[in-house]
């Protein structure tokens, strides 16, 4: 017999954890824009779905603007940010342009991205991301804008789409 008691804790433990990772991912987002400047956040693979265990890593794109110079080699950007990097953290580095191209021909990139969740979006493609359905989450309890350099957002505010 089930132990629905039992079931809720688990249940409501899991969400704490996935919050506690966005709101990580989050502030490790606001460091690193003050090193590659305006840039979206995204958390995808099993913290974003939900279905991570005990050896899950963090998976997070930056996506930066298309006039950010990145080396080429996409392993040596994540260098810019070495320092910043969480433990249990993968980050990957793209420019609009190459994610924009990734997400049109590559059928493993838009399927790495479905699911996600925007956590900081200073470019404003949230909603691009979503009208690719993608199904992309914008903010999530723990997620916010970014732009007014808090360290933490308020309960339950979701981050919009910057206004040109």
């Amino acid at each position: 017999m089930i132990d629905v008691a039992e079931l809720e804790r688990a249940i409501k433990e899991r969400l704490r954890k996935r919050e506690e990772v966005i709101r990580a991912v989050g502030d490790f987002a606001l460091k690193a824009s003050q090193v590659l400047g305006p840039l979206t956040a995204i958390l995808y693979g099993s913290y974003a779905r939900g279905d991570f265990n005990l050896w899950s890593d963090v998976d997070v794109l930056f996506v930066v603007r298309d006039e950010v110079a990145l080396p080429r080699k996409p392993h040596k950007r994540v260098e810019l940010v070495l320092d910043l990097v969480p433990p249990g953290f993968e980050v990957h580095l793209v420019r609009e342009g190459e994610l924009r191209r990734a997400l049109a021909k590559r059928a493993f990139a838009r399927a790495a991205l479905a699911g996600a969740v925007v956590v900081l979006d200073q470019l404003g493609l949230a909603e691009e991301l979503r009208a690719m359905g993608l199904g992309v989450e914008v903010g999530g309890r723990g997620a916010w804008r970014g732009l007014t350099g808090r360290t933490s957002p308020p309960p339950r505010q979701a981050c919009a789409p910057r206004k040109s």
